[in-house]
C-alpha cells in the first residue's frame, strides 16, 4: 500500500528559492560560454581546410572554445567540419585544430573547436591570458 505524502507550501517555496539562483547562475554561465567568455581579438592569417584544400582567412577573435574568421577566398558555402592552421600573434608556432561551423553570416564564419591538440590548447590559453583586459 502506498503512503501519500503531502508537501507543504513552505517546503515548496523554500526549494524554489534555493533552486532559482542556481538556475540563474547556470544560465549566465551558459550565456558567457556561448558568447565566448574569454574571447580576445586577434589579427592573424589562418588557413581553413575544406575537402582537403586550404583557403586563406583572417582570424578575428579566438576563445578556448572556438574562433571567428573572415574568409578571403574559397567557396561561398563551406563544409560543416574543417581543419584550421594558424599562428597567434607574437608566436612562430604553427597551430592546428579542427572545428565545426556554427555560424556563417555577413562575410564571417564562427567555428567551435572539435579537436585541439594539447600544444595548441596551451598556446591558445596563454595567448588569451596575456591579452585579456586587466593583465
Amino acid at each position: 500500500m502506498r503512503r501519500k505524502t503531502r508537501t507543504t507550501s513552505n517546503h515548496s517555496n523554500a526549494v524554489a528559492a534555493v533552486a532559482a539562483p542556481a538556475r540563474a547562475e547556470s544560465a549566465l554561465a551558459s550565456d558567457n560560454r556561448r558568447a565566448g567568455g574569454n574571447r580576445v581579438s586577434v589579427d592573424a592569417l589562418a588557413n581553413r581546410y575544406m575537402d582537403g584544400h586550404p583557403y586563406l582567412c583572417l582570424a578575428l577573435d579566438v576563445s578556448p572554445t572556438g574562433m571567428r574568421l573572415r574568409p578571403l577566398g574559397g567557396p561561398a558555402a563551406g563544409a560543416r567540419f574543417m581543419g584550421l592552421q594558424f599562428q597567434l600573434p607574437g608566436s612562430d608556432q604553427v597551430l592546428n585544430a579542427s572545428g565545426e561551423l556554427v555560424r556563417d553570416s555577413q562575410g564571417e564564419v564562427a567555428l567551435r573547436f572539435t579537436h585541439v591538440p594539447q600544444t595548441a590548447r596551451l598556446a591558445i590559453d596563454r595567448f588569451i591570458q596575456s591579452n585579456t583586459k586587466g593583465n
